[in-house]
């Protein structure tokens, strides 16, 4: 139930951010035009998204998003972590033992804010024709993962880029940390404190991403279920 009402409230949070920055973004010319949401960088985006955070939290009491307005103004940003999506069809029929050399360039990044050693909230930004824009400004489960994650290395701010397995759902962190990369996810009941290999990582994902090409390709093809 509880998961169900943060759902809820990201759901509400999203329908306003859209109409405040639809008002916001309402041209002066009297044509009414609304400008796109974009920034020249993604610190701008990154700014903007925590700004209209606070003001959330502090004036629309109806958001239950369990994040501490007090903390998220002390937050401060880490470096982005860029976020890769996984080409399936690489996964499928390469050979390669590396995820860098099976995912996509990267147009999207989610900075973290954190306040004494916790991620108060993730906010997202992605690449577009003119810059960057904004796309989300709460990820409970990023937060909650990167604490974790991040609490287990002196550095706080170790360098971390995330892969996004499409149709199987699979997260994989990469944590780049003394001349090595550590591998975590909660894939299949795995545990963020246990590093796996990449190779074991990337065995273990193509083998399920086989399966469900057998089951579901078929349907995938026609346009029957979404990535």
């Amino acid at each position: 139930m509880k998961n169900l009402k943060h759902i809820f409230a990201v759901l509400l949070l999203s329908v306003f951010l859209i109409s405040c920055t639809d008002k916001s973004n309402m041209g002066n010319s009297g044509q009414n035009e609304i400008r796109e949401n974009n920034f020249t960088t993604s610190d701008d985006a990154v700014n903007k998204g925590k700004a209209d955070l606070i003001s959330i939290l502090k004036n629309n009491k109806e958001f239950n998003l369990t994040i501490d307005a007090a903390a998220l103004e002390r937050s401060k940003p880490e470096a982005p972590i860029s976020v890769f999506d996984v080409n399936f069809e690489k996964l499928l029929r390469s050979d390669s033992v590396t995820l860098a050399t099976i995912a996509e360039e990267s147009k999207k990044s989610q900075t973290p804010l954190v306040d004494n050693s916790r991620v108060i909230t993730v906010i997202s930004t992605s690449k577009n024709e003119k810059g960057w824009q904004l796309d989300e400004i709460t990820d409970n489960v990023r937060s909650s993962d990167l604490t974790e994650i991040k609490g287990q290395f002196n550095a706080m701010n170790v360098p971390i880029s995330v892969f996004e397995v499409p149709n199987i759902n699979a997260t994989i962190y990469e944590v780049n940390t003394d001349g090595r990369k550590l591998y975590y996810t909660k894939y299949n009941g795995g545990s963020l404190r246990q590093p796996l290999s990449e190779g074991e990582l990337i065995k273990q994902i193509r083998n399920d991403a086989q399966i469900f090409q057998r089951q579901f390709g078929d349907e995938l093809k026609k346009g029957k279920l979404v990535k």
